[in-house]
């Protein structure tokens, strides 16, 4: 069995009580369900959390950035976020389920079979720095359930990757450009970066005096003529000692040979009169961008074509 399915199994004991409970405290529309089962009949719906990656930590008070994306062969119908603490000892009868962010119900219409949904959670009131877990519950037309969940340190210092995606592939010869934010209002004493797989590098940064905010800006040097999977993993430790990280995020390094094959990003902006005279000038702004590890931007244009809808020329 796997972690992941021994994580969503834990969940559902304590959660099958909670479900209405975090429905009212949700805030996206009328939320009254109160399910009988995980799988009433067809194939349950498939629910993965992308962000944040686990284990992942905030500072107490902090809100929480939540994206999960769920599939469902007869469509889905809506999908529960949140964010709980266990508390107690289950064998003394003193065990609880307690809220740490303000839940939201998410409604579709219509036939949705494969969508991600992105959400903010608020923090609760409460300032207890424990361990607790985020999770998503997607729930299909037909009242199957399932749901994924997130093991979060509440107390420890958010960490992320600004400028890594997982899977994403570098070319071995090249940089890794490696941008890291960190945040905790009892500042931020050291960040850590490793990296580990086809090649071994670590970055170590420490802050004195401590700040509530760092953002490092570095770059590591892949060797030539390795290809493979490599693991970054960020690591932050504030000033309580508690620590936080983002990854590890997985990557491919490839050969150079391959070359750059992810296309850039593009986009126009013109702006006009909206009555255009043959002198009237036209402003037209072209913005792109190329993958973080790719080989950037070489030249940018555009073409202008008018055609005349009464004379049929251009």
């Amino acid at each position: 069995m796997s972690q992941g399915t021994r994580d969503r199994r834990r969940l559902f004991s304590p959660l099958v009580g909670t479900v209405a409970l975090a429905a009212l405290w949700a805030c996206d529309g009328q939320n009254m369900f109160a399910p009988d089962g995980f799988v009433s009949g067809g194939i349950a719906p498939s629910v993965q959390i992308e962000q944040p990656r686990e284990p992942a930590a905030r500072p107490i008070g902090d809100s929480i950035f939540l994206s999960a994306r769920t599939t469902d062969d007869t469509g889905v119908d809506s999908i529960l976020f949140g964010g709980v603490a266990y508390r107690g000892d289950v064998s003394l009868g003193t065990d609880t389920v307690v809220a740490r962010y303000v839940s939201k119900m998410v409604r579709f219409g219509g036939s949705v079979r494969d969508t991600t949904v992105s959400r903010y959670l608020l923090a609760t009131e409460d300032t207890l720095r424990e361990n607790s877990v985020l999770f998503a519950i997607a729930f299909d037309k037909q009242g199957n359930i399932a749901a994924d969940t997130v093991a979060l340190t509440i107390g420890g210092p958010r960490v992320q990757f600004l400028t890594l995606e997982d899977g994403q592939q570098v070319q071995a010869g090249l940089s890794l450009n490696l941008q890291v934010e960190a945040t905790d209002s009892e500042g931020i004493v050291e960040l850590e970066i490793l990296v580990d797989g086809a090649f071994q590098s670590r970055i170590l940064f420490s802050f004195n005096p401590v700040m509530d905010t760092v953002v490092v800006d570095t770059a590591v040097v892949i060797p030539t003529g390795i290809t493979g999977d490599v693991n970054v993993l960020a690591t932050a430790l504030n000033g309580l000692g508690v620590p936080g990280q983002d990854g590890p995020v997985r990557l491919r390094v490839v050969s150079a040979e391959v070359g750059d094959v992810i296309p850039p990003r593009v986009s126009v902006k013109p702006t006009s009169n909206e009555r255009l005279e043959l002198d009237d000038p036209v402003t037209v702004v072209v913005s792109g961008s190329d993958d973080t590890q790719g080989s950037g931007i070489s030249r940018a244009g555009f073409t202008v074509k008018a055609i005349s809808t009464a004379r049929g020329d251009t």
